[in-house]
């Protein structure tokens, strides 16, 4: 089993093609106020983004059905980014820009999405993740690798401070490059960091199981759940 992915945590919606909770209604995904306070954290999110976790079948069947459903995206205020695929090619991460987060959660429960779902060979419930970006750094590389780690933390400030202290050039020695920082819509003490991998075997031991110093870092820096990682491969 790939190293980056043996962790687990909670995931924002878990979209199934039907839709319903256990009591048979329709499930409607629910948006909380997300905190603010001093620094980058209170600032105004540079954006809200959306990316969608899923298999598919037949990936060039997937993508041409997917291209052939941008008018409705941009409809509803959704607009493509980056396509990944995982170590598994079958696992497909699409990263698209929401001009409204509300809109955006509308959009996973649509009928008709639903069914572009069905029609693209999409094998699994999806996983959708919905967050605010309050860093970007955007590294100018030209690695195609990424990894996405998401935990929560008890106080993002207390965290920010730590995860500076550590550095990007500490980062940067371990395979990282950093890329974002982004709070969930629905809880903004859940994080997710996104970076460029530009050493996988490297990236791979300091998110490996036993790593002293990612376990000693989210320790002091307040980390409260267990991180998962996901890695991928940009095709766009």
């Amino acid at each position: 089993m790939n190293k980056l992915l043996m962790f687990s945590a909670s995931i924002i919606i878990i979209l199934s093609f039907a839709c319903t909770n256990s009591s048979g209604e329709k499930a409607e995904p629910q948006m909380a106020e997300s905190s603010a306070s001093a620094e980058t954290s209170s600032q105004t999110p540079f954006s809200t983004v959306m990316i969608i976790q899923h298999k598919v079948e037949d990936f060039e069947k997937w993508l041409t059905v997917f291209n052939q459903d941008e008018p409705t995206r941009k409809k509803n205020g959704l607009s493509l980014l980056t396509i990944g695929r995982g170590d598994d090619p079958s696992m497909v991460y699409i990263t698209m820009k929401a001009d409204n987060a509300q809109k955006a959660l509308d959009f996973t429960g649509l009928t008709e999405t639903r069914e572009t779902m069905k029609k693209s060979g999409v094998s699994n419930p999806p996983m959708i993740y919905l967050m605010n970006i309050v860093r970007n750094d955007n590294p100018k590389s030209d690695y195609k690798e990424r990894l996405m780690v998401e935990y929560h933390v008890k106080d993002f400030d207390a965290w920010l401070k730590a995860f500076d202290e550590e550095g990007k050039e500490t980062r940067a020695a371990k395979g990282l490059l950093d890329r974002s920082i982004a709070r969930d819509v629905a809880d903004s003490n859940r994080l997710y960091l996104l970076f460029d991998i530009s050493n996988r075997v490297k990236a791979e031991a300091w998110a490996g199981p036993g790593s002293k110093e990612l376990e000693k870092f989210m320790s002091d820096a307040g980390v409260d759940s267990p991180p998962m990682f996901q890695a991928y491969k940009l095709v766009n």
